[in-house]
């Protein structure tokens, strides 16, 4: 994480954060939880689920996000498989959570918290579990992949690298919740010091709406979906953006373009 409290760490529509703030409602999150706890986390897009979920990597416990669109058979299936007793999530989705696990911390409580002395963080070795994420990765089958963290770290530090995200970068957070391609959004970007800027819009663009979404943004760093690129590129690949405009995407001199897998991936081969 950036090493200068007052940089921009989180940044949407309707709040803001710096990095020190970022660090002090984290510090609020993790407060509430134990060490190892499996934690759901129901949140929409936003700078409040990112604080969410550097709390609990910071405390040792493991998070699953879960997608508050998620079908209610499907979520019950998947909070059952992994017998998830606790959830923090926004108001809106508490009362929903309550018919599903023992317990349910409102966000707007935990914003509330005074922390006294020292950082509530737990003591972390290096094969507990960081993550659980419910994806198909590269084989197309959907499985629980669990992610310890000497191996999210090794992850983070080679994405970071590769981008070469730094303070001043800005990176777009377009994925679900719920996604390994989310979760690498937020963390990477973290943990090289950039912004995470959620935009105002959802759903699919058009790939003239997303130059635009990108210029307005002053995005530096993002994921490119495969489709805006025709059948030069397979994959989500990554580009940093030079200066403010935004060439045409396939035959450009003035990008670096990087293909790279989700930070779940990488961690797994890791």
């Amino acid at each position: 994480m950036s090493k200068q409290p007052d940089t921009p760490a989180l940044v949407s529509c309707s709040r803001s954060m710096n990095y020190d703030e970022l660090s002090l409602l984290a510090d609020r999150v993790a407060s509430v939880v134990c060490d190892g706890e499996i934690i759901a986390v129901v949140m929409p897009p936003g700078p409040e689920i990112a604080a969410v979920m550097l709390g609990l990597l910071r405390r040792g416990a493991v998070f699953f996000l879960l997608n508050p669109e998620t079908p209610e058979a499907e979520r019950a299936s998947m909070l059952g498989r992994l017998q998830i007793r606790t959830a923090i999530a926004l108001d809106s989705f508490a009362n929903t959570m309550k018919q599903y696990v023992a317990q349910v911390f409102r966000f707007s409580e935990i914003e509330q918290l005074t922390i006294n002395g020292s950082r509530a963080s737990g003591e972390i070795k290096p094969r507990d579990l960081a993550y659980i994420v419910h994806t198909s990765g590269s084989t197309g089958e959907q499985k629980f992949v669990e992610v310890e963290h000497h191996s999210l770290a090794h992850a983070l530090g080679a994405l970071v690298d590769l981008f070469g995200i730094a303070a001043g970068d800005r990176r777009i957070a377009r994925a679900s919740p719920g996604t390994d391609y989310f979760i690498s959004e937020i963390l990477v970007t973290l943990s090289g010091g950039g912004a995470v800027v959620f935009p105002n819009s959802a759903g699919a663009l058009t790939i003239t709406e997303f130059t635009a979404e990108m210029r307005r943004e002053r995005i530096t760093v993002t994921g490119i979906p495969a489709s805006y690129c025709g059948r030069r590129m397979k994959t989500i690949s990554c580009r940093r953006i030079c200066g403010s405009s935004l060439p045409e995407w396939n035959g450009s001199t003035r990008a670096r373009w990087r293909n790279g897998a989700s930070s779940s991936e990488i961690a797994c081969a890791c």
